[in-house]
């Protein structure tokens, strides 16, 4: 979670300075994005290296067990495939957002989603840590664990996530202000605060998302988190063609729209996952 904050915060002041302090436009963004993501990899090699993680690094006595490597593959292989498709379904996405909005969209749309990623980070991080949680459950053959493991992750989450979407959408202007200290960006806060108030009422599906992507991975069913995740980018593009036509008002309401059909759709496939492993598992012991 701490790698996570690092790298937004440094995207949300490096953007600034490289976009219009050394005017680099959009390539400065992405140079600010990789410039996040090389840091904080770096902090998390310096942490896992030097014995500061429970897990210490070590191939003594290794070797090749194929049942492991399945399970491993079994949730890694589908993981793997949705973050290398949704980057690259990213690109028509954006291009579809610059065509609208031309430099002002593009910078509304994606510098007030990045307070949405930091209201995030704590669901996401309950969401991480549920999987082997309730894996291990699972494990033990104790599948009432599990689904507590489940709705007790879920109830955190979103309880968090709402607090901080109510959060996003009071102090909205306040917040896109640390853009507009720079003349160049001033002339667009108004646009960037009118996009995170209407972000912020997604805050919540958007924990939602993951929650269920992740009890699908702890079931062993992450392909169907990986499916979904294609599915809501090829809605991603399908509201986006529609939407630059309009205006980006109807942009920043279509991330909405596609994330709570995601949702729904998740909720779905998440409560059948679950009713189909729960059979698989023997009913509890009796009190006595």
């Amino acid at each position: 979670m701490m790698l996570s904050v690092m790298a937004a915060l440094i995207n949300i002041v490096l953007d600034p300075i490289l976009v219009y302090g050394l005017d680099l436009g959009l390539m400065g963004a992405a140079f600010a994005t990789v410039i996040s993501y090389i840091a904080v990899t770096a902090i998390g090699f310096y942490w896992y290296l030097g014995g500061i993680m429970y897990v210490r690094p070590s191939f003594k006595g290794f070797r090749f067990v194929r049942e492991q490597i399945s399970d491993i593959l079994t949730v890694g292989a589908p993981n793997s495939f949705q973050l290398l498709i949704v980057p690259l379904l990213m690109i028509p996405e954006n291009a579809l957002v610059y065509a609208c909005g031309g430099d002002t969209g593009m910078i509304a749309y994606h510098y007030s989603f990045y307070f949405v990623t930091l209201a995030c980070i704590p669901s996401t991080a309950i969401a991480a840590a549920m999987i082997p949680i309730t894996s291990a459950a699972q494990g033990q053959n104790d599948f009432e664990k599990a689904k507590l493991g489940f709705r007790y992750s879920a109830k955190l989450a979103m309880g968090i996530s709402l607090m901080l979407g109510i959060v996003l959408f009071i102090f909205a202007g306040p917040l896109t202000s640390m853009y507009a200290q720079s003349p160049e960006i001033a002339p667009m806060h108004t646009e960037m605060t009118k996009a995170l108030m209407i972000y912020a009422f997604v805050t919540v599906v958007i924990s939602g998302n993951g929650i269920c992507s992740a009890i699908q991975q702890s079931l062993r069913f992450a392909h169907y988190a990986m499916t979904i995740s294609v599915f809501r980018e090829i809605l991603f593009l399908s509201f986006y063609w529609a939407a630059s036509g309009i205006s980006m008002d109807a942009i920043y309401w279509s991330v909405n729209c596609v994330n709570v059909i995601t949702l729904a759709v998740n909720l779905i496939v998440t409560v059948r996952s679950v009713r189909t492993r729960e059979k698989a598992y023997p009913p509890p012991a009796a009190a006595v």
